[in-house]
C-alpha cells in the first residue's frame, strides 16, 4: 500500500459512524479524493475502489453492516419494498429495517432537471474571485422517500430508529461528539463482529473497536425488547457501561438523565436515523479544487459535528471548521434545517473559510450554474 493508498483510507475512516449523512455527501467526498488521486498520477487500488464503492452505496445507520443484523443476509433477504403490504409486513430486524429504508431513497430518488427547479435556499455558489468557476453542477431530490417510508413508519417498531447526538465544546472547538441509537426490535448480538465485550450488570456489551477511546468506537447492547448502539469520540469503557445502566427508551424517545457525559454536554440533539437523504434534497457544485454541497436533510449542525472541529461562524451563520493534512472543510446553517459544506483540498483553512464567506444566493438562470449543470450525474460519468 502506497502512502498515497493510506491517505485514502484515512479520510474514509473519517466518516462518524453514527451521526447520519446524506448519499451525495459521501460520493462527493470520494469523487475528491478519487480526484486527489488522478491528479497525483498514481491510480487508485482495487481495495480502495471496493471501500468508496461500499461507503457510497450504502450509508446505513450503522456504517456497512450493523452490529443488530440477525446475520450477513438480512440486507439481501429484505428485498424490495412492498407498498401494498406495508402495515403488516414490517422489518423485523434493524438490517431488515436499514434494507427498506436503503430501498425507499433508491425508489424515491430524482434528478433536479434544469436549474430554477433547485429550491432557492440551496442554490447557492462561491463568487469568481475567491475561487475558479464550476465544472459540474447538480441537484437530486429524495423528497419521494418519505413518502414510501411512511406507511412503515406509522406501523412498525423497527422504523422510524432514533439517534441522539451529543457534542461538547472546550472553547469553541468539539471535544467530544458521540451518538446514542435506539430501535423497538430485539437485539441479537452477533459475535463474529464484536472485538471484546464488557459487562454492565447483567447486560454484556458487544464492542465493535479494539481501541477504547479513539476515534470510531462503538458498542452495542440490548433485550428482547430492545437494541441499543453507541458511537463516537472519545468513549471510555467506564462510560461506555455507564451508558449502558443509565439509557432508557420512553415515551417514544431517548432519555439520558442518569448518564454523566449526557449531564455535561453543551449540545444533546435529537435525529432520525437510517438514511439522512430521506426527505430531502441534495445540491452540489463543484471543480478541481472544491466542493460545495448544499442538503435540505432537516439535519441541525452539531450532527455533523467531529471532534477537533473548531467553531466558527459564516456571514454570521454558525458554522464549524475541520481541517486535516490535505481536506480542510467548512459546513454552516444557512437557514432552518438547511446545511451547506464546502470542502478544499491543498488549501489553508484560511482559504477555504474565505471562500466559504464568499458564497451566496445563485439566481437560476446564473451562466456558471447553467454551464456546468447536469440533469442526470449518473448518466455524466
Amino acid at each position: 500500500m502506497t502512502p498515497l493508498d493510506e491517505e485514502l483510507a484515512r479520510h474514509l475512516r473519517s466518516f462518524p459512524a453514527a451521526p447520519p449523512r446524506p448519499l451525495g455527501e459521501i460520493e462527493v467526498r470520494a469523487r475528491m479524493l478519487h480526484r486527489h488521486r488522478r491528479v497525483s498520477a498514481v491510480g487508485l487500488t482495487v481495495t480502495a475502489v471496493a471501500a468508496l464503492t461500499v461507503a457510497g452505496t450504502t450509508t446505513s445507520w450503522w456504517g456497512t453492516s450493523s452490529p443488530f443484523d440477525s446475520g450477513p443476509d438480512d440486507r439481501a433477504a429484505a428485498g424490495p419494498l412492498d407498498h401494498a403490504a406495508a402495515p403488516v409486513d414490517c422489518p423485523q430486524t434493524v438490517g431488515d429495517a436499514q434494507a427498506a429504508v436503503d430501498q425507499a431513497v433508491t425508489e424515491g430518488v430524482r434528478h433536479v432537471a434544469d436549474t430554477t427547479d433547485v429550491p432557492v435556499p440551496l442554490r447557492l455558489l462561491w463568487s469568481q474571485e475567491a475561487a475558479p468557476a464550476p465544472e459540474t453542477a447538480s441537484a437530486t431530490d429524495y423528497t419521494a422517500a418519505a413518502d414510501l417510508l411512511a406507511p412503515y413508519e406509522d406501523a412498525c417498531a423497527a422504523l422510524p430508529m432514533q439517534n441522539l447526538r451529543l457534542v461538547d465544546l472546550d472553547d469553541g472547538t468539539v471535544t467530544r461528539a458521540v451518538s446514542v441509537s435506539y430501535v423497538d426490535v430485539p437485539y441479537v448480538r452477533d459475535p463474529n463482529a464484536e472485538a471484546r465485550t464488557l459487562e454492565a450488570g447483567s447486560t454484556l456489551i458487544s464492542v465493535s473497536h479494539q481501541e477504547a477511546g479513539k476515534d470510531g468506537v462503538a458498542a452495542s447492547w440490548g433485550t428482547a425488547e430492545g437494541s441499543w448502539m453507541v458511537a463516537g469520540s472519545p468513549l471510555s469503557d467506564d462510560e461506555v457501561v455507564e451508558l449502558a445502566l443509565a439509557a432508557r427508551y420512553t415515551d417514544g424517545q431517548i432519555s439520558l438523565d442518569q448518564w454523566s457525559i449526557a449531564a455535561d454536554a453543551d449540545y444533546m440533539v435529537p435525529a432520525r436515523a437510517g438514511n439522512a437523504a430521506v426527505g430531502g434534497v441534495f445540491y452540489q457544485v463543484e471543480n478541481d479544487e472544491l466542493i460545495l454541497t448544499v442538503d435540505s436533510a432537516k439535519e441541525n449542525l452539531w450532527l455533523r459535528a467531529r471532534v477537533g472541529d473548531e467553531v466558527i461562524e459564516v456571514n454570521g451563520k454558525p458554522g464549524l471548521l475541520h481541517a486535516e493534512p490535505v481536506l480542510v472543510s467548512v459546513t454552516w446553517q444557512v437557514a432552518e434545517e438547511v446545511l451547506a459544506s464546502l470542502t478544499t483540498h491543498n488549501a489553508s483553512a484560511d482559504t477555504t473559510l474565505d471562500i466559504a464567506q464568499s458564497v451566496h444566493p445563485a439566481p437560476g438562470d446564473d451562466p456558471q450554474l447553467i454551464a456546468s449543470w447536469q440533469a442526470d450525474p449518473a448518466s455524466s460519468g
